[in-house]
């Protein structure tokens, strides 16, 4: 039975390989990653942050060490990385205080 592309990308970062933006598309697709701005111009492709803290919590590491070691980042990379992932994540989410505002209002049956 072969490997599946997030069981391949987990052998890669366990044994320490650098793995590289070529690799991870034909490994999970350009649609399936994000892509972060990087210092001095340009964007890495990264796997969404729920798949990167999978991928971390396998190999035993933090997800700024997962990016350091095996996505080759530096420390400002990694800052502006995990706030563009957790931009990413949580867009679309109502507010804190909108999703406290009170009850909703029940819904109304329509005459017939």
């Amino acid at each position: 039975m072969g490997l599946t592309p997030l069981h391949k990308l987990e052998e890669m970062i366990r044994a320490g390989d650098a793995v590289e933006d070529g690799e991870l598309i034909a490994l999970l697709g350009k649609e399936s990653l994000i892509a972060v701005p990087l210092q001095g111009g340009g964007e890495r492709h990264l796997p969404s942050g729920e798949i990167l803290s999978v991928l971390a919590g396998s190999a035993g590491l933090s997800i700024a060490q997962l990016l350091s070691r095996s996505f080759r980042m530096s420390a400002e990379e990694i800052d502006a990385a995990c706030t563009f992932i957790n931009l990413v994540q949580f867009a679309g989410a109502d507010p804190p205080e909108a999703a406290q505002s009170g009850p909703e209002q029940p819904l109304q049956p329509l005459d017939s």
